[in-house]
């Protein structure tokens, strides 16, 4: 992986979380907070959910501890208001990505998981990592607002992205 293709994935993964807020947002608290069968009980904390993961992983590449899980256990956010964190929270990798040098992308990172695991990855590896598991638990909330009646949503694939670009 170099800067060129973990840039456009992590643009990627900033746009498809967007329209995913877009259209929790239109579809409100209510919906949001409603329990669904899923991996996590309703969308808010299904979106809560992808930030977790992003900002652990953050974390882990900067070689800072994290002080609590989940990080958005603390959480007291409008949606709307959690929209620009997630936003930033990929604004931050941008930023971050965009300090290192081309071979770094291929730096080995040794953390511990939230069981506290010791495990070894590469930058590369863990930025496609977390951008995988984002596209999956968008699929899991898109599901959700189908199954809360929220039907005016579209595509958050990558080849869409890539079309727009």
């Amino acid at each position: 992986m170099d800067y060129t293709k973990a840039n456009k994935l992590i643009q990627y993964n900033l746009w498809a979380n967007s329209l995913l807020m877009q259209w929790v947002i239109a579809a409100g608290n209510a919906a949001a907070d409603t329990e669904v069968k899923s991996s996590f009980n309703t969308l808010r904390n299904t979106i809560y959910h992808i930030y977790d993961a992003q900002y652990v992983w953050f974390l882990r590449v900067q070689n800072q501890p994290l002080l609590h899980w989940p990080p958005s256990s603390n959480f007291n956010y409008t949606l709307a208001q959690f929209d620009i964190v997630l936003q930033q929270q990929s604004n931050d990798w941008l930023q971050f990505i965009a300090t290192l040098k081309p071979n770094e992308f291929e730096q080995t990172i040794v953390y511990t998981n939230t069981k506290n695991q010791p495990f070894e990855t590469t930058i590369a590896d863990i930025i496609t990592h977390w951008i995988n598991h984002g596209t999956y638990h968008r699929g899991q909330c898109i599901t959700m607002l189908h199954q809360l009646g929220f039907n005016a949503v579209g595509s958050t694939d990558y080849i869409t992205f890539c079309r727009l670009k």
